[in-house]
């Protein structure tokens, strides 16, 4: 195997299916390899290879690379609307000074637009449901700001208000209501901001460290930080006054207006469970016995799962019906952070190839029909 990535200039990070075949007296090596760095194409380096070799003397006889990614630009991922936009950062070093700034990516034309610069961090970027807003937060060592960029006119301006200086979280509501979470003090203030009304206003304070949370009609769900434990306390409330735990875990989210999504780290089996919690029937708790590392709503009925594989560096990509418990298994992908468009069977990822000395992230577009779909 050395031999094939030295002389075809490859850097597999998973193990390549072998085929052992005979014609004649001739005994041959069948070895295909899926989604691998090609060191000669930096712009478009995932690739599938096939290749022969002979088995007597290790002579790679016929080989043949297969291109299944498209080079969109250097960048960390941060939001997606699909079949319309991606939204990432870059950083830069000019001079000794460093800096980030703001990118969105049309994937009908293709064009590549700069939004905002910042000598601080990028830390978060989301889209408004409806593609007309951008809400972003950067953050320096003492404290945070918001941003909203109208797309517009792309003019953005600064909605922090004046006595909560550290927003740290945020999620949008609706297409006019952007929900963010101010931390300080050890308490969590959840204030809202209509964007029609360029006014924010105060929900509720909790007297907890929040990591992460969610939103959905006058639902709320708050994980608290825990940085000794995967698992942390999962509470659902409307007020702030009435906290209802529901677990421990993490990465909670409503699926609908009855069921909340969650993964549990089972320590004893070293993986972590997909639970579905039903607010309503109690009856109706569903988990799923995958070591998942990531998941993702795809609509009203199904969501994308991603489980790490145990006896390969990979994770497999699975499509799980809801409301029928139906399990689909999609594709085989090298990183457990992708953007999944289904009905083009694309992903998009920011990688940084192995043979990267520097560690520069960089996006592409993936076709998921090429990376060994699961048929079984």
């Amino acid at each position: 195997l050395n031999k094939i990535y030295s002389q075809l200039k490859i850097s597999p990070t998973t193990i390549p299916t072998v085929e052992l075949s005979k014609l004649g007296d001739r005994i041959f090596w069948n070895i295909s390899f899926h989604s691998i760095f090609d060191k000669e194409s930096p712009k478009s380096p995932l690739v599938n290879l096939d290749v022969k070799v002979d088995a007597n003397t290790g002579e790679i006889l016929e080989s043949k690379k297969y291109t299944i990614s498209t080079y969109i630009d250097d960048g960390y991922l941060l939001d997606y609307i699909p079949n319309n936009s991606l939204l990432y950062k870059r950083q830069h070093i000019e001079n000794d000074n460093e800096y980030e700034s703001l990118w969105f990516y049309n994937m009908e034309t293709g064009k590549r637009s700069k939004l905002y610069t910042s000598k601080d961090k990028i830390d978060l970027a989301l889209f408004s449901p409806d593609g007309k807003y951008i809400s972003l937060i950067e953050i320096d060592e003492s404290k945070a700001d918001l941003y909203i960029i109208p797309m517009s006119d792309k003019m953005p301006y600064k909605i922090t208000p004046t006595n909560h200086l550290q927003p740290r979280l945020m999620k949008w509501k609706n297409d006019n209501i952007l929900y963010f979470v101010n931390i300080d003090s050890g308490e969590s203030t959840l204030l809202s901001y209509n964007v029609k009304e360029n006014k924010p206003k105060l929900e509720f304070t909790l007297d907890k460290i929040i990591e992460d949370f969610d939103v959905l009609n006058n639902k709320f769900l708050f994980i608290e930080s825990d940085k000794d434990s995967l698992n942390k306390n999962i509470y659902i409330t409307e007020d702030g006054l009435a906290l209802k735990k529901i677990d421990i875990g993490f990465k909670a989210s409503f699926f609908d207006d009855n069921n909340i999504l969650y993964l549990k780290n089972m320590e004893k089996d070293d993986k972590n469970i997909l639970h579905l919690y039903a607010l309503e029937n109690k009856d109706e708790q569903r988990s799923l016995d995958y070591n998942i590392t990531n998941y993702f709503k795809l609509n009203k009925e199904n969501i994308a799962f991603i489980e790490k594989n145990t006896c390969n560096n990979n994770y497999t990509l699975t499509k799980y019906n809801v409301l029928e418990n139906s399990i689909e298994p999609i594709a085989k992908i090298t990183d457990d952070k992708i953007f999944y468009d289904s009905d083009e069977a694309k992903g998009y990822m920011s990688l940084s190839p192995p043979y990267d000395d520097n560690e520069k992230n960089t996006i592409y577009s993936i076709d998921l029909n090429s990376l060994n779909i699961i048929n079984d």
